[in-house]
């Protein structure tokens, strides 16, 4: 007998009420790096506290999840009976989690386990979670799920932008030279996750009302012909979010949509006011 454990990080923006329904899914925190110290993202600062102190001065930085944290979860999957782990991560371009973890099964060979690199991150990989863990529901095999994965990772998209590219150009995760521009000129990309997880420009507006109608275009263009799960992520940005969502309900097929904070570790790198757009297609209509 099978009894399979989902792992995802905290990288995911998954509610932390929607983990709380299931008994297989655990969510392993990204760690955030202030003056005084280390906090697991999620667990010991919130997305606010974090921007509060960022904007006091202080540097934020991003670390992987804690070893140590992970031996005492897999040890616990043990106490429980769990013979089976998938963990389902956020993008390896954006972090070194998928290695650390593989390193970790290879020390772990009580259960049998894969590792999937999701190459996005936020409710790009939220979704994806959420559809691995109805699988499991159905009663899909170990070697069904990790099947599985690739197909659902198509039927999810994820994009982004930001007031100011500061935080990113300071974070080595874009060059400056685009920061510059971006700022001279009131440029705002739209940036996704490529097929290797990296960013990159999916489209470039000028001033914030063209760059909604853009976001809305690329997103119909996903979406066109099928019903969708819609999430609006903001870091530190609420009214704008909904503003954001309001404009975006006008896109027909809709099934469920929500306003969801930034996690704290994704939000060291953009500072206050990003706003993502994460949607989950269903079958065609």
């Amino acid at each position: 007998m099978q009894k399979i454990a989902m792992i995802t990080d905290s990288g995911c923006d998954l509610p932390e009420s929607y983990v709380k329904q299931f008994e297989n899914l655990f969510v392993i925190p990204l760690v955030v790096r202030l003056d005084d110290g280390e906090y697991r993202s999620g667990v010991d600062i919130d997305t606010e506290q974090l921007l509060e102190r960022m904007e006091k001065g202080e540097t934020a930085k991003t670390s992987l999840p804690d070893p140590g944290g992970l031996d005492e979860l897999l040890a616990e999957l043990k106490e429980k009976g769990f013979t089976h782990i998938a963990f389902v991560l956020m993008s390896s371009a954006l972090s070194g989690t998928v290695n650390m973890v593989r390193l970790a099964c290879q020390q772990h060979k009580e259960f049998t386990t894969f590792v999937y690199d999701s190459k996005v991150l936020s409710m790009g990989l939220g979704y994806i979670v959420m559809g691995a863990v109805e699988l499991l529901d159905t009663g899909a095999s170990f070697e069904a799920l990790e099947a599985a994965l690739p197909g659902l990772r198509e039927d999810v998209d994820c994009m982004f932008y930001l007031p100011t590219l500061e935080h990113l150009v300071a974070g080595g995760r874009i060059g400056r030279v685009a920061g510059m521009v971006g700022k001279l000129l009131n440029l705002r990309p739209i940036i996704g996750c490529d097929e290797n997880g990296v960013y990159y420009p999916r489209a470039t507006a000028v001033g914030a009302r063209r760059t909604v109608q853009t976001v809305k275009r690329i997103l119909s263009d996903f979406t066109a012909g099928k019903n969708f799960e819609l999430a609006v992520v903001h870091s530190g940005a609420l009214a704008d979010a909904r503003k954001l969502l309001d404009e975006l309900r006008e896109i027909p097929g809709i099934l469920a949509d929500q306003i969801l904070p930034l996690g704290p570790a994704l939000a060291a790198h953009v500072g206050r006011g990003m706003l993502a757009v994460c949607a989950r297609r269903q079958p065609a209509i």
